[in-house]
């Protein structure tokens, strides 16, 4: 029986999945302060991207803004009648209290929220250079670029929000919206690199790992739309209409997966083809058709390693780490030789928190082939879990020199510059 890399293929596209969920990124928190508080009340809108719906522009209001953040969590910015109650309540305060820069921003804050952009841009300008807060600098321009958004002035938008990651580089929504008006300008390029960013500091972003898996389908690379969209994403929220709807929209475009349920019609005791069907609909985020097919394959070819495999990749998926382990190791008994089966099983043992035993397993791949790409990879991603920044350069650097690419690169130099700038993944 001919090796299948395929079965292995799609394997790797979901390492750095789980990575994220046992060492998440770290939480960043805007400078304390008794008006504004700490943290933020989100809001996403949804815009529609190749007659699917997508993520829009992302809001954010500080959440010592307690009347406004009231409103804004029951009825999201639809519910003007509020607002304006607010802004009169805020107006009569500001002329008792005159030049008070909290309610300074709460006003233009409330005049975004009204539609009244010309307005509020006019108060958030004049308060940035008269107020010695940067907090409330910070969220000053971040509205601003809110406003300039709104008002289709794309420049002016990139403009303000690269104003708010002067004061706080590590904001992963400013990143997000400056890259949402860097594609408005059509600057795909300098947009891709702010959402690449937005997903180093926050790997839970989703509407950061929409924009990227977006950006791929742009491209054509379908497999890292599935990695970005379906299997980061509907991991974080399985049930998000968006990724769910770019997941059924992956299926009706992908011509092989038609056409192997096709052939399935005709041969369904094929176990190789179960095992494709398996595949397939895996890549898609369709769990409960694809462990059909890896079962069944299973039973047609119980002394076949990609059926072992594939069912790894299931339990995996369902983070169902010990028994994914164990499968990969029956896999490894039938396969020995299989460089990319011994990978996967040093990854695994990296979700199992032995990460000796990963490194371990990942120095013997490359012993036998010091050329491999991804046990570089991954091994750099293991150093970097160990905070040991030296020899995780090591690896990516061994990475370029192969000029090869694949997901795990990008993670480990993801990971390399969160160790960089001292915000080291953890267990």
């Amino acid at each position: 029986m001919k090796l299948k890399r395929y079965y292995l293929f799609a394997l790797f596209f979901f390492i750095a999945i789980i990575f994220n969920q046992y060492f998440p990124s770290p939480v960043w928190s805007q400078t304390a302060n008794p008006g504004l508080g700490a943290g933020y009340v989100v809001n996403v809108e949804t815009i529609q991207l190749e007659g699917v719906s997508g993520f829009g522009i992302v809001q954010e209001i500080p959440s010592g803004l307690h009347d406004i953040v009231s409103v804004f969590r029951k009825n999201g910015r639809a519910n003007l009648k509020h607002y304006r109650t607010l802004l009169k309540s805020v107006e009569e305060d500001l002329n008792k209290r005159s030049g008070d820069d909290i309610l300074t921003f709460e006003r233009g804050v409330l005049l975004y929220m009204v539609g009244d952009y010309g307005e509020a841009r006019t108060v958030l300008e004049k308060l940035i250079p008269r107020t010695p807060d940067r907090s409330i600098r910070e969220e000053a321009a971040f509205h601003l670029g809110l406003i300039a958004y709104k008002q289709k002035k794309y420049e002016d938008s990139v403009f303000s929000f690269k104003d708010c990651l002067w004061y706080n580089p590590h904001r992963a929504n400013a990143h997000v919206n400056l890259g949402i008006a860097s594609l408005a300008l059509q600057k795909n390029d300098e947009a891709a690199s702010h959402f690449a960013k937005a997903f180093e500091i926050d790997a839970k972003s989703e509407v950061a790992l929409f924009y990227l898996g977006y950006l791929a389908y742009e491209k054509g690379d379908k497999e890292k739309v599935r990695y970005y969209m379906i299997s980061n994403g509907k991991m974080i929220e399985p049930e998000n209409e968006i990724f769910v709807d770019w997941s059924r929209k992956l299926e009706k475009e992908d011509s092989q997966l038609r056409q192997l349920e096709k052939q399935y019609q005709l041969t369904p005791t094929d176990g190789e083809l179960n095992l494709r069907l398996s595949e397939a609909f895996l890549r898609v985020g369709d769990k409960e058709k694809s462990k059909f097919h890896a079962e069944k394959a299973l039973q047609i070819l119980p002394q076949y390693w990609a059926s072992y495999s594939q069912m790894s990749a299931i339990l995996f998926y369902e983070k169902k780490y010990k028994e994914a382990l164990e499968f990969v190791e029956k896999a490894v008994q039938l396969n020995p030789e299989n460089l990319e089966l011994q990978i996967w099983r040093g990854s695994l043992h990296i979700f199992m928190k032995d990460l000796d035993q990963a490194e371990e397993i990942l120095l013997e791949v490359i012993e036998k082939d010091g050329d491999n790409l991804v046990a570089h990879a991954v091994l750099g991603q293991v150093y970097c879990f160990k905070k040991d920044l030296g020899k995780a350069v090591q690896e990516h650097e061994k990475c370029v020199a192969l000029k090869g690419q694949h997901i795990e690169v990008e993670e480990l130099a993801m990971r390399v510059s969160r160790l960089k700038n001292g915000y080291p993944d953890s267990w």
